[in-house]
């Protein structure tokens, strides 16, 4: 039999054949841009490290310009855009923009072959202000093209590898690698911490300055980390940025963003950028090189760590990275949060609770971490209830948090406690489908029956 009698009496199998053949091609073409990408990015860090940094930047030009890297850039940002309405369906299921479908593969290839860093993108950004202590925190909500940009940007940055060894958002290792390493410090002897916050870091960032302290083209940070640039379509005040519903815009909202929009609201780096971390923490290497020899310093973004042995170099430390902020170039920063606490006493880091007794470290989570992520599991426990999808990935999720709280003595207590709540959940689902199962078979069905027959009847008797 010919293949065209096969494609003539079963279209579907030839339609799932072309579904199968594309989908290994864009497999194969991902595969081979990834290697291609890591091929130069570890071409560039062997420059950097050799002290070639004219020869590197020419790399780095070249790896800006490559179709392969808008090929992985574009797959990355998709994977995390899907990700992120998955998490915000199960948030609030209201929200217009979560109810769209999420990049497709044809996406991802449409995308990276029209991407040029060198122009800025028309496509649509939602902008999210949230009130604060100080005024208004805006944050951006950014589409495939968006992404796919600052997705380039941050791995030619990250190719470099120079940022210090205490800047942990960057380095990799995420929370559960800052709780052991804390702990360690704190079995070491260190007794004094030190506690930095940088008031209103992003929008404090000079951006007339991002393209001499990145060491990239002027026109590809303007046009991509430039909030100026960006086409806004509207702008909400509410809980958006995680997913959790809306407010409607009064007078009075209207009339404070539009003083924002006076006083020059739209500086400094954007948040929610897939680059604004990695480009923090570049500007953040002056601060962190500033400290003194014999001190441990962990950094995440704008949140500085240091412990210290005395109080007098946790003075020091204080008086250097003052000094540090204030010439920085991309500044000046301010502080809203400079602490000196004893070890004994505790300290809160990045969710974390941290103390010692007797020379152990004894950790667990905020309240406040505790309930924001006991606020994700009866959400995610609401959706197993009604679905019945997404067990696996749901108990990966618990396990993971309760990993990330390294020293925590309950943790595993309180991740088998929250894993068999997510069980209950699927078996009252299942429960349901099996009643709903037995009342379809038990119950009878009427027979039909005629209004005018019977009404004859009655006329008849």
């Amino acid at each position: 039999m010919s293949t065209e009698t096969v494609h003539t009496q079963n279209p579907s199998a030839a339609t799932a054949g072309a579904r199968i053949q594309r989908f290994s091609d864009y497999k194969s073409r991902l595969s081979h841009a990834e290697r291609a990408v890591a091929k130069l990015e570890a071409k560039i860090r062997r420059l950097r490290e050799a002290g070639r940094n004219y020869k590197a930047a020419q790399f780095e030009r070249l790896l800006l310009r490559s179709h392969s890297l808008a090929i992985v850039a574009a797959d990355t940002a998709a994977k995390k855009l899907n990700r992120k309405q998955r998490r915000n369906l199960r948030r609030s299921g209201t929200r217009d923009d979560v109810l769209q479908p999420g990049p497709t593969k044809a996406d991802v290839r449409r995308t990276a072959d029209r991407v040029n860093l060198w122009a800025a993108s028309q496509e649509e950004v939602r902008e999210t202000m949230l009130p604060k202590a100080t005024g208004w925190r805006h944050i951006y909500s950014f589409g495939l093209d968006h992404r796919t940009r600052q997705e380039m940007v941050r791995r030619v940055i990250a190719a470099r590898g120079d940022l210090h060894d205490a800047q942990r958002s960057a380095r990799g290792g995420g929370l559960e690698g800052v709780s052991r390493d804390v702990c360690e410090a704190l079995r070491s002897g260190y007794n004094y911490a030190v506690l930095l916050d940088i008031q209103n870091f992003y929008p404090s960032i000079g951006r007339e300055v991002l393209a001499t302290r990145l060491k990239m083209p002027a026109r590809v940070v303007d046009a991509n980390m430039s909030p100026e640039n960006f086409n806004v379509r509207t702008s909400l005040v509410g809980d958006n940025a995680q997913g959790r519903g809306s407010t409607p815009l009064d007078g009075m909202t209207m009339f404070r963003m539009r003083s924002s929009r006076a006083n020059g609201y739209r500086r400094g780096l954007p948040q929610g950028s897939a680059a604004s971390s990695i480009i923090a923490e570049a500007i953040m290497k002056d601060l962190v090189q500033a400290l003194p020899q014999g001190v441990v310093a962990f950094s995440w973004c704008d949140d500085i760590l240091v412990l210290t042995r005395t109080r007098t170099d946790a003075d020091l430390s204080v008086a250097r990275i003052r000094a540090a902020a204030a010439a920085n170039p991309a500044g000046p920063f301010g502080f809203k949060r400079v602490q000196i606490r004893r070890v004994q006493d505790g300290f809160d880091f990045l969710g974390m609770r941290f103390r010692r007794r007797v020379r152990h470290p004894l950790v667990k989570p905020t309240d406040q971490r505790r309930i924001e992520f006991l606020r994700e599991v009866e959400a995610r426990c609401g959706v197993l209830y009604i679905t019945g999808k997404g067990i696996e990935r749901d108990r990966a999720f618990v396990r993971s948090w309760c990993a990330t709280c390294f020293g925590w003595e309950d943790a595993p207590v309180f991740c088998e406690l929250l894993l068999a709540k997510l069980e209950w959940a699927l078996s009252r689902h299942l429960h349901r489908r099996q009643l709903a199962a037995r009342r379809r078979e038990v119950q009878p069905v009427a027979p039909a029956t005629n209004s005018t027959g019977r009404r004859r009847q009655r006329a008849d008797s």
